[in-house]
């Protein structure tokens, strides 16, 4: 990934650098395995300054995203002896309402922070005057694959149990927990593109 940029990734194919943005459309991000299953556009990296500026970093993203759902799932078991005492006196109708809410805030926030990353990037390099292609991102390995599809799985199931247990309850630990794992479905599509473990080719070619 380049460094303090969750939202892009340099991919080397065959010699070449590719610069290519996760973060958009942020819907493949969401779709499980959208980053495999549709091409990505590369911006094609020839000069080797703008390539040094960028300061590639090393796989940290899904590392990350295991540490987080650990310690999410931890605490809501920490925290359930006192959740009780937690519940807002509101009907599911509210709950649903303010549930939305919250999840919009998340939402529009990722999207302010992948701005935030775009406006950094164009200080190093203007995107529109680099030459494009079309690129395939596949998993190198069977594990991570495996990997991906059991993180998501957990991710998503949690946030579903989470989701409805909010409505029935108002419980404010568990709207929190939900926007927690919202979050976390958020920063999904960035183990699809996990320096390392994965790899790029060109969607033109075998």
């Amino acid at each position: 990934m380049v460094k303090k940029k969750l939202r892009y990734r340099v991919v080397t194919i065959n010699g070449d650098h590719y610069l290519i943005d996760i973060g958009y459309p942020f819907w493949k991000g969401l779709l499980p395995y959208g980053f495999w299953l549709f091409p990505q556009t590369g911006f094609r990296l020839k000069d080797e300054k703008v390539l040094n500026d960028l300061e590639v970093a090393k796989n940290e993203g899904s590392g990350k995203v295991t540490t987080l759902t650990g310690i999410g799932v931890g605490l809501s078991f920490f925290l359930r002896p006192i959740m009780d005492h937690l519940n807002m006196p509101t009907s599911r109708i509210l709950n649903g309402v303010i549930l939305l809410f919250a999840l919009t805030v998340i939402l529009f926030s990722h999207l302010y922070y992948n701005r935030i990353n775009k406006e950094n990037l164009t200080q190093i390099l203007d995107v529109k005057q680099l030459k494009t292609e079309k690129l395939v991102i596949r998993p190198k390995s069977i594990s991570h694959f495996v990997i991906y599809t059991f993180l998501y799985t957990v991710i998503v199931g949690l946030s579903i149990l989470f989701f409805t247990g909010f409505i029935e309850s108002g419980n404010i630990i568990l709207l929190l927990c939900c926007m927690s794992f919202f979050y976390l479905i958020l920063l999904c599509g960035a183990i699809m593109v996990a320096p390392h473990k994965t790899y790029g080719k060109l969607a033109n070619t075998n």
